[in-house]
């Protein structure tokens, strides 16, 4: 006879259902009370993996039992001082807000000011004794997540190891055929135009890893046990994967350079590595070391690099210099794999990594705007609570704010008003079935059978990874609307403030959107896209200060100027990943004829453009010989001063695009070249130097070419921007 082959989402749904059924048998027959809130743990815990699953679960718990902490904290703290105790509330709930969009554990924060929010408000205005609230709400969360935690584990248990593995794979695969891409264009520009799709497909891949890691590092002893290694073949990978990017970001820039005869082993060069990329992919299915695959040295021919003008022996020596980097942080992953799977670390090289500056205790004006975005809003739904009179839900009101307002802070792009359909029609379902079947069931088992069913049904319908939230919501809503007792009443009054509850919140979230600045998303790129302008400029003129002689920007600077630095640094290098991330979401109104096209080229140009200011600044913070006294020679001064002049020219564009951006309708920047000849005898007797100038020499090329891919993106920008017509997006409509 053969047998039933249920699919992966099936078993999951059926765990989820099974779990929900036991949850509330236990709670009911201990008579607890309040079983909302265990069935919103198991709810909210369920994930595709057991890993993520008990990670997540963990994560409740902990965030739990410090909301438990803070919440009797404060109101022993303020027993009988309501405005005081709001005040330190707030506080409390801004600051998890804050760490929450800023955390590698967001869902800790997250359950640390909601629930906060819930115990505070349930105790204080409702006359609940606090510690009793408290011990109901730890006792109700445990035994959901040990219930399914348990289940998870014992039916039909995914690991999320082998997920994890086969991400790491596919990392690989990405990057290997990114660098074959970008070996096609070095020899033929035509096959350039496949990189940007590589590429993205590239840093995709890489972005999920660190959260099948922590899952995988939960549900598996094996990595739990080489955790540490895991970690350091995720950072090793990271490095890899930036250091592709921007080797693919200036292909066009020494693609007409002679490459045959200045690099003559470049192809047997890039096909070694990519051998190497291709071992690990081998390592990560065998489970088992093998040997590092040698590159070898890449070749230069020095007199024919002698005769280059200096701008192009600037790019091609940063050409060589990121190849050096692919070589030596791929080989520093490939040991750190290696160690991870139980192997000898082998001999690791340590490359020289250049660090950037530390970012610890640096404000994001994003995440502070959000910060007074959520505090507003529990001001303004506490006042509502007091001063409206029948205000649907009451005190519940203020709680379902504060939640849905630290979950949608995560997702910014969602409009809460467009959320209100979708929840009229999750309150609706279960609204019906609140209404038409419950009253008529008699006994656990009946209810039981319904429980499971339904929450099956959701299940399924909601399978989708993208409809995760669907699923989390209805679930939600029948958890908190069906209040399932052992003395069960039903009410029409219910449904009709559940529907009346979830609008008023999400209007009062659409209100306060606009404060302290408005999340409309033609607003924010353009908003991001000037910040990232200033930023650049402030970074370049710390970084590059002392005018055409850079040997006094690597002075000491006070406190306030490196703080600025380490600031802008953060902002350039995180920017242009939110502008991707708001742009696809800016109305078509404001982008008629082609610039929803121009839109993406600004986009595309942004990241590299990030990428090359920032390792420009990495590389003149970690000279030890660019702050050295110059010592009168011609060759070397010219240098100095070209590296100068090109940063000052990267500067007076990036200032165009962010006057432009703003409405200041100003010239275009001109970039030139200089004085080719000039240039070409200065590197000729420069190169000629022998002794310790040598290296200076090298390094003072790799800025030059590094100033000028940055000078030349930059220019792009400006000439994808000013296509694009920003007056129509300064018009005031409400969306």
């Amino acid at each position: 006879m053969p047998q039933l082959a249920l699919t992966r989402t099936t078993k999951e749904s059926l765990k989820i259902a099974l779990a929900m059924v036991v949850t509330y048998a236990i709670v009911l027959s201990a008579n607890w009370g309040e079983t909302m809130w265990a069935g919103l743990a198991v709810t909210m815990v369920s994930q595709p993996s057991m890993g993520l699953s008990l990670n997540k679960g963990a994560l409740r718990l902990c965030g739990t039992v410090l909301a438990l902490i803070v919440s009797l904290t404060l109101m022993s703290l303020f027993p009988q001082q309501r405005w005081m105790f709001m005040v330190a509330l707030s506080l409390w709930v801004g600051l998890s807000m804050y760490m929450m969009l800023g955390s590698r554990r967001p869902y800790f924060w997250d359950i640390c000011g909601f629930v906060t929010v819930i115990v505070c408000v349930h105790a204080a205005l409702a006359n609940t004794d606090p510690f009793y609230i408290a011990m109901l709400r730890a006792q109700d969360t445990t035994l959901g997540v040990l219930v399914y935690s348990i289940i998870a584990m014992l039916i039909w248990p995914l690991r999320s190891s082998s997920r994890f593995s086969q991400a790491c794979a596919a990392l690989h695969d990405s990057q290997t055929k990114l660098l074959q891409q970008c070996r096609l264009a070095l020899q033929d520009p035509d096959a350039a135009k496949d990189i940007q799709k590589i590429r993205d497909e590239m840093i995709r891949a890489q972005s999920g890893l660190g959260e099948l890691l922590q899952a995988s590092e939960s549900d598996s002893y094996d990595i739990w046990e080489s955790r540490q290694r895991w970690r350091q073949y995720l950072s090793d990978a990271e490095k890899v994967t930036q250091i592709l990017a921007q080797l693919s970001d200036s292909l066009d820039r020494v693609s007409q350079l002679p490459l045959k005869q200045l690099l003559p082993n470049l192809a047997e060069y890039i096909d070694k590595l990519e051998s190497r990329l291709a071992q690990l992919n081998n390592m990560l299915e065998n489970q088992q070391k093998n040997p590092v695959v040698e590159v070898g040295k890449l070749d230069v021919a020095e007199q024919q690099a002698k005769r280059l003008p200096m701008l192009d022996a600037g790019s091609l020596t940063l050409l060589r210099r990121k190849l050096a980097d692919l070589e030596e942080r791929s080989r520093t992953m490939f040991y750190s794999l290696q160690g991870a799977l139980g192997g000898a670390t082998g001999q690791n090289t340590g490359a020289a990594v250049v660090t950037a500056p530390q970012q610890t205790l640096l404000p994001d004006p994003d995440r502070v705007a959000a910060t007074l975005r959520i505090m507003l809003t529990l001001w303004v739904a506490y006042l509502a609570y007091l001063y409206v009179d029948g205000i649907p839900g009451g005190p519940v009101f203020v709680i379902l704010t504060i939640a849905l307002g630290m979950n949608l802070a995560r997702a910014p792009q969602v409009p809460p008003l467009k959320l209100i359909i979708p929840m009229l029609i999750s309150i609706t379902l279960v609204g019906f079935v609140y209404i038409f079947i419950m009253p008529k069931l008699a006994g656990f088992t009946e209810l039981g059978i319904l429980i499971f069913l339904f929450t099956f049904f959701i299940c399924q319908v909601f399978s989708a990874p993208e409809k995760e939230a669907g699923r989390v919501v209805t679930l939600a809503v029948f958890v908190g609307m069906t209040s399932i007792s052992n003395s069960q009443g039903y009410s029409f009054l219910v449904v009709a403030n559940m529907a009346l509850l979830f609008p008023m919140a999400l209007l009062l979230l659409g209100i306060t959107a606009y404060f302290p600045r408005s999340l409309r998303p033609q607003t924010v790129v353009q908003r991001l896209l000037q910040q990232f302008c200033s930023s650049a400029v402030c970074l370049l003129r710390l970084t590059l200060r002392g005018g055409k002689d850079p040997a006094h920007s690597s002075r000491v600077r006070g406190f306030i100027d490196q703080w600025r630095l380490r600031y802008h640094y953060h902002l350039l290098s995180t920017i242009p990943a939110k502008i991707a991330t708001w742009s696809p979401k800016v109305d078509a109104h404001f982008l008629p004829g082609k610039s929803a096209d121009d839109l993406q080229s600004l986009v595309s140009a942004l990241m590299p453009l990030g990428y090359e200011i920032c390792s420009m600044v990495d590389e003149w913070q970690s000279s030890a010989t660019v702050g050295a006294e110059v010592r009168g020679d011609t060759a070397q001064r010219l240098w100095r001063q070209r590296v100068a002049a090109e940063a000052a020219r990267l500067s007076s564009v990036i200032s165009s695009v962010g006057d432009y951006v703003s409405g200041n309708d100003g010239e275009s920047a001109v970039v030139g070249e200089g004085s080719a000849v000039g240039e070409s005898e200065a590197l000729s007797s420069a190169v000629e130097m022998e002794g310790p100038d040598s290296a200076e020499i090298e390094r003072l090329l790799n800025l030059v070419g590094m100033a000028r891919e940055a000078t030349e993106s930059s220019q792009s920008l400006e000439n994808t921007v000013r296509r694009i017509d920003w007056t129509r997006w300064k018009s005031e409509i409400f969306l």
